[in-house]
């Protein structure tokens, strides 16, 4: 893990999430499909690839090309997946745009996922198993580590992007509690627990404190700082 900050030592509860809000919540944000070219041809680009969060599959973009970033994920099966799903709170202005929310994943497990709270799904309830470019209904032989999980109820993140997931809950919650508990005052405390867990046993690497800082360029460098000290979950 990179060099951690620690932020507001000895505040807690809403006095530490209104001094994360002031400090980090970004005045404006780029428009949404402004923000959409920005995601696929800077923030998560690595080696002229985008890689799926959900999957660990990747794509070619050319961000030089005539052809909008978005417009080429699109057209290879991708799709800008909402770390808080639209229909929670994220429909419109900068809840939808911001970056730090914004993530790289192929359409058909967008889809699969939908608007489902984050959480733990038993191998015996899983109904869908996704990894690279496919998907399957049995439980893998091995590997299980590398899948995400569709369940009834819930969806969860394969483990080497359990934290980056959860990361983005948090930041989006602290900043938009207003929009996302108004939508559903319930959806956040579904994912808690799980999210304090997936947060913990998989820490920021270097290529996320490479996206917090591309994303900051573009959002009056405002950092998600759930990256910066990760003692604020």
């Amino acid at each position: 893990m990179g060099q951690q900050t620690v932020l507001y030592p000895g505040l807690t509860g809403k006095v530490l999430r209104d001094s994360l809000v002031v400090n980090y919540k970004p005045v404006n944000v780029l428009s949404y499909d402004t923000a959409r070219d920005t995601l696929y041809g800077v923030i998560d680009i690595h080696r002229d690839y985008v890689r799926c969060l959900y999957t660990g599959d990747s794509i070619p973009i050319t961000p030089d090309s005539s052809v909008a970033p978005r417009t080429q994920a699109s057209d290879l099966g991708y799709s800008t997946e909402h770390g808080y799903p639209q229909s929670m709170g994220a429909a419109s202005g900068s809840p939808r745009s911001n970056l730090h929310h914004l993530l790289p994943v192929r359409q058909d497990v967008n889809s699969s996922r939908n608007n489902l709270p984050y959480m733990d799904i038993p191998d015996s309830l899983v109904t869908r198993w996704w990894r690279l470019n496919y998907s399957q209904t049995t439980i893998p032989d091995s590997l299980k580590g590398e899948y995400s999980k569709r369940g009834a109820n819930g969806f969860e993140v394969r483990d080497v992007a359990k934290g980056n997931a959860a990361r983005s809950v948090f930041y989006f919650y602290t900043m938009y509690q207003y929009e996302a508990e108004n939508t559903n005052p319930d959806f956040f405390n579904i994912q808690l627990k799980y999210l304090r867990r997936w947060h913990y046993s998989d820490q920021p690497d270097s290529i996320e404190y490479v996206r917090n800082d591309r994303a900051a360029f573009y959002q009056g460098q405002k950092k998600n700082p759930f990256i910066i000290d990760t003692t604020l979950v």
